[in-house]
């Protein structure tokens, strides 16, 4: 298994912990607005949402350009020094 395979798991991993917390924020912002509760509340579902989403946007496009790299990758040989 390459190091670019190792890295697109690492990172296909990395987006969903963050879609799952974006989702949290979701439910979390979803909840408070149809209880009516306070606005700490709605704010801290808000924030999270923002936050989780941005990163899992973000994450997901290096995910996409790891799998391009990885895809790209295959049926390559590296020339290198061995052992390097």
């Amino acid at each position: 298994m390459s190091a670019t395979a190792t890295s697109f798991r690492g990172a296909l991993a990395q987006t969903i912990v963050y879609v799952l917390a974006a989702a949290s924020g979701a439910t979390i912002l979803v909840t408070h607005v149809v209880r009516g509760d306070s606005s700490f509340g709605i704010l801290t579902g808000a924030g999270i949402l923002l936050t989780f989403g941005t990163l899992a946007v973000m994450s997901g496009r290096t995910t996409l350009q790891l799998h391009r790299e990885a895809r790209n990758a295959v049926g390559q040989v590296s020339v290198g020094i061995p052992g390097d």
